[in-house]
């Protein structure tokens, strides 16, 4: 991947963010809310946790599916489609607090994690109340799916959380498993987002369950390129360790790939690279790269990301034509090729 394609990503998901700007400037005054005015000490900690700016993907996806619609906009509708987006996001943010709290991290984005300042305990209880503010936005929305949707979400999430943290260092786990592993943990709130703005759209039915698949397949790509980012392939600034889940022993495609049709002498090999990088000895992640490297299981991977995105643009021809649907075509294609 050449450093053009690495740039395209940031600079493709910027011009999508203009173009919802009015919803994602609503959705952040909802979010700032709800930490300037929750109670004693929550405050500071909800506005110390929200001041890293994350990337926002998952609101903008669906602020740009709504978009697809051809009701005219109003300051209700606005609103509307704000508060799920807020919630999409909260959602997201109380899993990386949890997240932090499991992997033991102590900087995300440059600051550090809520478990880091305040301890697990606090950080828990934090994660614990940004979840449910998350499903407090929504809970008066008139569309009854969209509350269930949010939920179900939350739930696959966790689920697909504890199917992580079980399959931790089994070297033999199948594709299968981490299918499942990551649409729980990161497709199921791309799916979320697809579904409540393909609802907001005021689409029928099927287009809804298509947009759910549209955002699935864009959730399990934006897994696997993190699987390559975490070794360090087509990596800039993260904003997070290389090698953190080879180190922490995360189930990720590329060994997934490898253990699946290696030979004995290269399982021995690559097993106790492994056990070293956990023991985070000196240039052992690095010869795991390598081998892998030598293996062709990246190219592999980026092929396994190109066939989902791809099943995703196919999607996209089922929505009406415009701009939010090219945004979203645009957004699709650089996605593969993020450095971060």
């Amino acid at each position: 991947m050449t450093n053009n394609l690495q740039d395209l990503f940031p600079t493709v998901l910027s011009q999508a963010r203009e173009a919802v700007r009015p919803g994602l400037n609503t959705c952040q005054l909802l979010v700032e809310e709800i930490a300037v005015t929750a109670p004693g000490q929550l405050r500071p900690r909800l506005e110390h946790i929200m001041g890293r700016k994350g990337k926002r993907v998952r609101a903008t996806m669906m602020l740009l599916i709504a978009d697809t619609g051809i009701q005219t906009e109003t300051p209700e509708s606005l609103e509307r489609k704000a508060r799920v987006a807020a919630g999409l996001e909260m959602l997201h943010l109380a899993s990386l607090v949890h997240d932090d709290v499991i992997d033991e991290s102590e900087l995300r984005r440059g600051i550090f994690t809520a478990n880091a300042e305040w301890g697990n305990k606090m950080a828990v209880l934090v994660g614990d109340y940004i979840l449910s503010k998350s499903m407090e936005l929504v809970v008066s929305e008139p569309d009854r799916r969209i509350p269930a949707i949010l939920s179900q979400a939350s739930s696959r999430l966790v689920a697909g959380e504890v199917l992580e943290m079980d399959l931790a260092g089994k070297l033999d786990a199948s594709y299968e498993e981490y299918q499942a592993v990551i649409e729980g943990k990161t497709a199921s709130l791309f799916e979320a987002s697809g579904r409540c703005g393909a609802i907001l759209a005021g689409h029928d039915a099927p287009l809804v369950d298509a947009c759910g698949e549209l955002g699935r397949h864009f959730g399990i790509t934006f897994q696997i390129v993190d699987d390559l980012l975490d070794f360090g392939v087509g990596a800039g600034d993260l904003g997070k360790a290389t090698f953190s889940d080879l180190a922490n022993g995360v189930i990720t495609l590329p060994l997934v790939l490898f253990f699946a049709d290696c030979s004995t002498a290269d399982r021995v090999k690559m097993t106790e690279l492994l056990q070293s990088a956990g023991r985070e000895e000196p240039g052992a992640a690095e010869s795991a790269k390598n081998f892998l490297d030598q293996h062709g299981v990246f190219d592999r991977v980026l092929e396994s990301a190109m066939g989902h995105m791809k099943a995703a643009m196919g999607i996209l021809d089922r929505l009406p034509t415009g701009v939010a649907r090219n945004i979203l075509a645009e957004v699709c294609n650089a996605m593969v090729h993020r450095s971060h």
